[in-house]
């Protein structure tokens, strides 16, 4: 609907935790992954794309096992390799994007996002995306989650607590070990903002209208992406 191509969309994935998992063991998953899933894709079918616990690595995993299955290096992964059909801004694209759209949207409404406060859901490479660039626009992040909850930070975010957070993730640590740093914050267990894979039912999106809270479609906001 918001494009000149007859593009459709579906998501799945598996129940595979990679967490705790070593590389070896994560290769070998994907590679038999690959083995069931390989004769439905192609550039004219279906194609994988980076989400939850998929980053570059196991998209490598992935291709490099299609090709040898199919025979030939028409890549159709969406990454932010070149080979792979992908791009090489493929990993800013999402989470830049995001904020790129809230920001027209807001100038279509004579605001600004500079000194507004935001609430970010996740904190994994899209997410931190979003915050890099909600940062650079002065606005005011005040949140991230993970698995186990989601972490407040009243007086915001800035590039210090930025680079603080991303070592936790990249060493794959709770996001409560912020609190150690900036013990102003809270961490809420067992609780987080909606996730950009759980859309709001029609009764929520009513809801948040009544309230007089914008609603916009993930396809549009997501557009960043080359999904």
């Amino acid at each position: 609907a918001l494009s000149l191509y007859k593009l459709g969309g579906a998501a799945g994935g598996s129940d595979f935790d990679p967490k705790g998992k070593s590389e070896i063991e994560v290769m070998r998953f994907c590679q038999s992954f690959m083995d069931e899933l390989y004769r439905y894709l192609g550039p004219d079918q279906d194609f994988p794309a980076e989400d939850v616990g998929v980053g570059p690595r196991e998209m490598g995993f992935l291709f490099g096992q299609y090709r040898r299955l199919s025979g030939h290096f028409q890549g159709n992964f969406t990454g932010p390799k070149i080979f792979w059909s992908g791009s090489s801004f493929r990993t800013e694209a999402t989470g830049y994007g995001l904020v790129f759209f809230a920001r027209v949207v807001l100038a279509d409404m004579n605001k600004e996002l500079k000194g507004l406060r935001c609430a970010i859901s996740g904190s994994g490479k899209i997410a931190m995306h979003v915050l890099e660039k909600l940062l650079s626009c002065e606005a005011i992040p005040v949140t991230v989650s993970d698995s186990e909850g989601y972490l407040f930070d009243g007086d915001g975010f800035d590039y210090v607590k930025y680079t603080l957070i991303r070592n936790i993730k990249a060493q794959q640590r709770s996001l409560k070990e912020y609190l150690k740093t900036f013990p102003r914050a809270k961490y809420i267990n067992d609780a987080k903002p909606w996730g950009s894979n759980m859309p709001c039912t029609g009764q929520a999106v009513d809801i948040l209208r009544k309230a007089k809270v914008h609603v916009a479609p993930a396809k549009a906001t997501a557009a960043g992406s080359s999904r």
